[in-house]
């Protein structure tokens, strides 16, 4: 049965605000750098067209969050050799280890890519130590001030009691923010020449209590009295660790999209009307934390580019100015595998679902300077559409079917008809599509016929051209989304 979908033609009431170009971001464990981006000697070519292939469809460098658990339990030594110790290979720690100068080279093999950089806090004190001052030099220097968005200081400070962290056993929000100040401070008096507004703040961990560790308690009790809070950031993952998680039940799932998604409302809307110069970042994004055995098909797979389509899109329209999709070397919910490794059941390099996500949400996006969406509500369970404005006009469509499909059902394929209602103006529509053979494939995923693999380096190949032009016939036209696939629609005149 054919579905209508008559987005406005022109912004609606509930639109989002302008979209920043660099939304669709990154975030690495900073255990991870090294086998991202490589040394200077051995840059790793892979990552960096992928990361530049984002760039290109929006106009502008992505930010790139470096820090996680490993960020904010590591330690510095100037006279070390070796980049990182131990080495991250089979299996990267997330506690104990030690950076040497040699690791911050790894941040320029990214040209153009602009970083937020975690500065230690856990184990550095009530203000921040030596150690984490002269870390924090380092990757400063490296990554230079034109690149650096942001500071942020230490990691989901909500989890210091669980995770045992020294003096932290009653750890609260008034205790945070009096530290995260100090730890500001001590950064600001070492550091010249920063931003005045260049930290992060609260990085609240996903699943965080939100009665205890809330946004306007972290303001009133004066985490931004020096006026250097650029951003708040909070993380995110769309199930932790189920293991009865399910393509249908935990990713490929609207409804458990939105729910996910709702709870940021009320921070998002505190900020607007409090501090509207503070945007709101979901610095750390994953499909499915603690992915390995057996989820790790439902983590990484096609259908969690599915998944990452349709979570971005929804994030812009509840007006999230960035999101960062975590990267960590040989967990599922990566967006690629960067290196070759030994302990995972897919151990080459390879492109994952995720990535294919954020080249959608990348393309829908564009280079428009003043693009905004709007969720369209639909009556179809599986089924959600977003409409794109650009000055004010109707300009794109995205259409996400999440009707799980595996070509191991033996069935035909399902087709979802859809009816488009467009302006009167509109002749001609382009449609990209995003499709893969099955929801838990790791291979032949193309967006608009382009393939991102390790065997190209990343530089993208067409493998089949699916961009069709269709023709507008009195304001209508028909598109057809099979199951387990994307659509984005762009309005021609």
């Amino acid at each position: 049965m054919a579905l209508s979908i008559s987005p406005p033609a022109l912004l609606p009431m509930g639109a989002s605000m302008v979209i920043d170009h660099s939304f669709p971001s990154l975030a690495m464990e900073i255990i991870s750098l090294t086998d991202y981006a490589g040394n200077k000697s051995h840059p790793n070519l892979y990552s960096r067209n992928l990361i530049e292939n984002i760039s290109n469809r929006t106009g502008k460098a992505p930010v790139m969050r470096v820090g996680g658990t490993s960020g904010d339990h590591d330690y510095y030594n100037i006279h070390q050799g070796a980049s990182i110790l131990p080495p991250t290979t089979p299996q990267p720690p997330l506690y104990g280890f030690t950076l040497g100068p040699t690791f911050f080279e790894s941040f320029e093999n990214f040209p153009g890519l602009n970083y937020t950089f975690m500065v230690p806090m856990a184990m550095s004190g009530d203000s921040a130590s030596i150690d984490a001052v002269n870390m924090t030099k380092a990757a400063v220097e490296a990554i230079g001030l034109s690149h650096l968005d942001s500071l942020e200081i230490g990691n989901e400070p909500d989890l210091y009691p669980a995770q045992g962290v020294p003096g932290k056993a009653n750890y609260n929000v008034e205790k945070y923010v009096k530290q995260w100040v100090e730890h500001a401070a001590n950064v600001n008096g070492n550091i010249t020449a920063l931003d005045k507004r260049i930290y992060q703040a609260l990085t609240y961990s996903s699943g965080v209590d939100f009665s205890v560790w809330n946004t306007s308690i972290a303001f009133q009790d004066g985490i931004d009295k020096n006026e250097n809070v650029k951003s708040v950031s909070f993380h995110h993952y769309q199930t932790i660790g189920n293991s009865g998680a399910t393509f249908q039940n935990s990713l490929m799932n609207h409804a458990d999209i939105v729910n996910g998604l709702s709870q940021f409302l009320a921070p998002i809307s505190y900020l607007r009307s409090a501090h509207p110069q503070v945007p709101f970042h979901l610095g750390e994004v994953g499909s499915d934390l603690n992915s390995d055995n057996p989820n790790y098909i439902v983590g990484g797979a096609y259908g969690a580019a599915l998944w990452a389509a349709d979570y971005m899109l929804l994030a812009m329209s509840m007006n999230v100015s960035r999101v960062h999709m975590q990267q960590v070397t040989g967990a599922a919910f990566s967006a690629w595998q960067p290196v070759h490794l030994n302990r995972t059941e897919i151990d080459a390099p390879h492109t994952r679902g995720p990535y294919y996500g954020m080249v959608l949400a990348a393309d829908f996006i564009g280079t428009a300077p003043d693009f905004r969406v709007k969720n369209i509500q639909l009556k179809a369970e599986n089924l959600s559409a977003y409409a794109g404005y650009t000055s004010g006009f109707l300009a794109k469509i995205a259409i996400i079917n999440l009707d799980v499909w595996n070509p191991k059902a033996g069935a035909k394929r399902p087709v979802q008809e859809v009816n488009l209602d467009l302006p009167e103006h509109v002749t001609t529509i382009e449609v990209q599509k995003l499709t893969g053979p099955g929801v838990d494939s790791f291979q032949n995923i193309t967006y608009s016929g382009i393939e991102w693999t390790y065997e190209n380096r990343g530089a993208g190949v067409m493998v089949v051209n699916s961009t069709e032009i269709l023709k507008v016939n009195k304001g209508t036209v028909d598109v057809n989304i099979q199951a387990s696939e994307a659509i984005v629609v762009t309005l021609k005149q």
